[in-house]
């Protein structure tokens, strides 16, 4: 994830991008790996430009921009080249299929794709989802957190149809051990417990 701090979104009316406009700067690394990107944009551009920075490389697995909350799609794309050209798993296409698992990844660190939307466009929300092990929340997937009780067996705390990228639950109980399952989609489940507002996953904490 921290891979796409100090990206960059730039507006242009020429490709050659010699008077560039910021249209989002990431600043941070990102906790969740679907960003939605609002941008409080007031004028059109023809070209966007995200690039990375100059010692990471362009690792994307999902890119979209969004006019009045409908899509719009460039009608051209000058990318940088792939990692493997003859291999599936980098390809640009990835980046627009929806699919958060496949990914595109750049051969050179510091690269730049430009898009071509054909005719000025508004720009006002970007989705961003970096290169990721979908092990997030993913809105519309639909999920039951249990937590482990006195009698030594996982209580459910209910269901969720996830709206957003986090899911809120009312009473559960202090220092529990939490296990949260995923019923749309995934295998990769572990056990984690709250502490200070943190997420600690048991698995990963140290031995000592």
């Amino acid at each position: 994830m921290y891979k796409i701090v100090d990206s960059k979104f730039e507006e242009s009316n020429t490709i050659d991008f010699s008077h560039p406009e910021m249209l989002y700067h990431i600043c941070d690394t990102s906790k969740v790996c679907y960003n939605e990107l609002m941008v409080q944009n007031k004028q059109k551009y023809r070209y966007v430009r995200y690039k990375v920075r100059e010692n990471a490389f362009l690792e994307l697995a999902e890119l979209h921009f969004y006019q009045d909350r409908q899509e719009v799609k460039p009608v051209n794309i000058v990318a940088c080249e792939p990692y493997n050209a003859n291999d599936d798993e980098f390809k640009l296409a990835n980046c627009f299929d929806y699919a958060p698992l496949t990914y595109f990844l750049s051969k050179k660190e510091g690269q730049e794709l430009i898009f071509d939307f054909g005719s000025e466009v508004l720009i006002n929300k970007i989705l961003c989802i970096p290169r990721n092990d979908d092990n997030f929340i993913r809105p519309g997937d639909t999920y039951e957190l249990f937590y482990w009780g006195k009698d030594k067996k996982w209580i459910s705390l209910g269901k969720q149809k996830a709206k957003g990228v986090y899911l809120q639950y009312k009473d559960v109980p202090r220092n529990a051990l939490l296990f949260l399952h995923n019923e749309t989609r995934g295998k990769e489940e572990e056990v984690f417990f709250l502490r200070d507002g943190e997420q600690y996953f048991v698995n990963s904490l140290p031995i000592d």
